[in-house]
């Protein structure tokens, strides 16, 4: 069946491998090379693998690999497998939006992402020409009851702007609410600082129809003594039916963050669900609701990195349910070279095939050597898992886990 390999951007290289290994000499299958262009057709029966070279900017060079199978790429809308790259065009020009906050807290507008801003501080997001929603939350008052949400909606940016004083306060009042979790992680040990670490917080968004990303609305760290926390629950505020318009949807997530002690890895976990004021089932009331992820890492067992022929690889451990599993490298020192690795690999791939040692494979025809990272400079090592939640085709919670390592060759040994 022929897979059609779209980019933004003309590849510098890219590469195939129609099935997982050779039956005669049970080795992986090797490479073949296609053309690159922004539009590739391969002729695929099975689970396959697609690398390609590109600059992602001026100055940095991204090998992206792609572990998939046929139904991965498949949708009624384009029946014919259709894979994008991250091969994109550059992003386009920006436009300084600017306000001040009267009230402490935080200014939200387009994808931009948040700023948390003090009282009477400025902000400065950016965004191209486009019309969106800008989101200030109030998180200063004595009360956390009286903190407000003011959302100003169909704001044309067509050009550099300033909004003046946002004062959150005139915006729509907060409801409390007291989501659950039901597999919180074990309290802190008085007696032990390094054991049962790990900290949640539990956060309202709301996403609104001009707004590509979610926009700040209240957190709230989860107390994890079972004795005082006999419920499960965290009380969080949030925007009541009659601050919504239509198209905007609320959620709450559940986060895990750890430092492991004594090593640099550090894991997130979290969970999403959307809810209504009111609706305790999808608030995810004890028994009824929200469960964070496994961890992709604990302080006794860690992810297997170890190297195959000078190329990075990763033992994986027991993962948690999952779409897809995307594992990233990338240099981090001060004279680090500007290149990146990343792989993705579909929950169909690891079914179709026995894969439980991705290796970061460069030995690919025609890949150059200034497109590889020195593995004997500071770099950092990450895995990451998405899964999606559906009953009855209603989306029900967005699930995450991610393991990080920082690894410095250079220093001297402990």
């Amino acid at each position: 069946m022929p897979v059609h390999i779209k980019s933004g951007i003309t590849p510098l290289l890219v590469a195939y491998r129609d099935g997982f290994t050779d039956s005669t000499t049970l080795q992986p299958i090797a490479w073949k090379m296609a053309t690159p262009s922004t539009s590739v057709d391969l002729m695929i029966r099975g689970a396959y693998s697609v690398a390609v070279v590109c600059m992602v900017n001026s100055n940095t060079v991204l090998t992206w690999q792609a572990f998939h199978t046929l139904d991965d790429d498949t949708t009624k809308a384009m029946p014919e497998p259709t894979l994008q790259t991250p091969c994109n065009a550059a992003a386009p020009a920006t436009n300084d939006v600017k306000g001040k906050l009267v009230h402490a807290g935080f200014a939200h507008l387009g994808a931009a992402g948040t700023a948390q801003v003090a009282a009477n501080g400025d902000f400065t997001l950016l965004v191209p020409n486009g019309t969106y929603d800008l989101v200030a939350a109030q998180t200063d008052a004595t009360d956390p009851a009286m903190n407000k949400v003011l959302i100003t909606r169909d704001i044309m940016v067509t050009g550099a702007m300033d909004r003046g004083n946002v004062d959150a306060s005139t915006g729509a009042a907060l409801a409390p609410i007291t989501p659950g979790l039901d597999n919180p992680p074990p309290a802190p040990d008085p007696d032990d600082k390094k054991a049962n670490t790990e900290i949640v917080t539990a956060e309202v968004d709301i996403q609104t129809k001009n707004n590509a990303t979610p926009a700040f609305v209240s957190k709230a760290t989860f107390n994890l003594d079972k004795t005082v926390n006999k419920t499960k629950q965290v009380t969080v505020f949030a925007v009541g039916d009659a601050g919504l318009a239509a198209g905007d949807t609320q959620s709450i997530t559940f986060t895990g963050t750890n430092t492991i002690a004594d090593t640099s890895i550090m894991t997130t976990r979290s969970i999403t669900k959307p809810f209504k004021v009111g609706d305790d089932t999808a608030m995810g009331k004890p028994g009824a609701g929200s469960s964070l992820p496994s961890l992709l890492a604990t302080a006794n067992v860690s992810p297997g990195w170890d190297f195959d022929k000078n190329r990075l690889g990763v033992a994986l451990p027991a993962l948690p349910a999952l779409d897809d599993l995307t594992i990233e490298i990338e240099p981090t020192g001060a004279a680090a070279p500007t290149v990146r690795y990343q792989i993705n690999i579909t929950a169909s791939y690891f079914q179709a095939t026995a894969l439980a040692r991705p290796v970061f494979d460069t030995d690919i025809p025609n890949f150059q050597a200034g497109w590889k990272i020195d593995f004997n400079q500071p770099y950092s090592q990450q895995i990451s898992t998405e899964h999606d939640v559906f009953n009855k085709g209603v989306f029900v919670d967005h699930e995450e886990s991610m393991s990080v390592e920082n690894v410095d060759p250079t220093a001297p040994p402990k």
